[in-house]
């Protein structure tokens, strides 16, 4: 079983968006709210819950000499909700709504298990130790996030660059002086060099091995499998775009 816990409903927007959302909604059998007081979050309770209908009795009277005299009395009925917003909004904090397919909902109170008589004995004989998250993983489970992105974007870039390098050869200048012109050879424009030749003195400048730089022990790391893969094509891509600009 999975339990996904979120403190307001555009908190689950802003992560997976409203589409998936409402999927992830959708596949729930067991839905659980508590006092709401964000405004969307009160909305969706409250169209959760559901409507009833209720009958409505209305009486007029026409004002005239005889007090007997023109009064009528109609009767409909209309759909009024289980739950108003205003009744989510004032729920009583120790107070749950259970919504749950092809039941009613159902409205109960908490049951604490630190002051529920027969909860507060298992929760005082739990003896083992319950320690916090591993930071370490948390820490290396975030870099890799980056690192996917990292490689998505160095891979967009990559086909931009050959694109461009195959759609446009830059014609390397020629140093001859046209017939006639009266100039001399110092007086023209020194040629700009192709970006492939930038790249080169670029590297030449740089003391160091670039290859050497980008040699990762990826087994030392302690990474999965599949983080090591992602890892290893983030350096792949990296040396790819460097020959391609040398």
């Amino acid at each position: 079983n999975l339990a996904i816990v979120t403190q307001t409903i555009p908190a689950l927007d802003e992560i997976y968006g409203e589409n998936t959302r409402r999927s992830l909604q959708g596949g729930a059998g067991v839905k659980l709210y508590l006092t709401p007081s964000e405004q969307k979050t009160i909305e969706e309770l409250s169209q959760a819950v559901g409507k009833t209908t209720k009958r409505v009795v209305t009486r007029s009277r026409a004002v005239g000499r005889n007090p007997f005299e023109g009064r009528s009395v109609s009767e409909r009925t209309e759909d009024t909700p289980l739950l108003t917003e205003d009744q989510a909004r004032r729920m009583d904090l120790d107070e749950v709504i259970l919504v749950i397919d092809a039941q009613m909902p159902i409205r109960a109170r908490r049951i604490k298990y630190f002051e529920d008589p027969a909860l507060k004995v298992l929760h005082a004989g739990q003896a083992e130790s319950f320690p916090y998250p591993d930071e370490d993983g948390l820490r290396r489970d975030r870099q890799m996030t980056e690192t996917r992105e990292t490689v998505e974007k160095l891979k967009l870039e990559l086909q931009e660059v050959r694109a461009a390098a195959g759609a446009k050869e830059v014609a390397a200048p020629s140093a001859s002086l046209p017939t006639g012109d009266p100039r001399t050879p110092g007086q023209y424009p020194k040629p700009v060099p192709s970006r492939r030749a930038r790249g080169r003195a670029t590297r030449d400048a740089v003391d160091g091995d670039v290859s050497g730089q980008l040699s990762v022990d990826l087994a030392s790391l302690g990474l999965k499998e599949a983080d090591r893969n992602e890892l290893a094509s983030a350096v792949k891509t990296t040396r790819a775009i460097i020959a391609e600009y040398t």
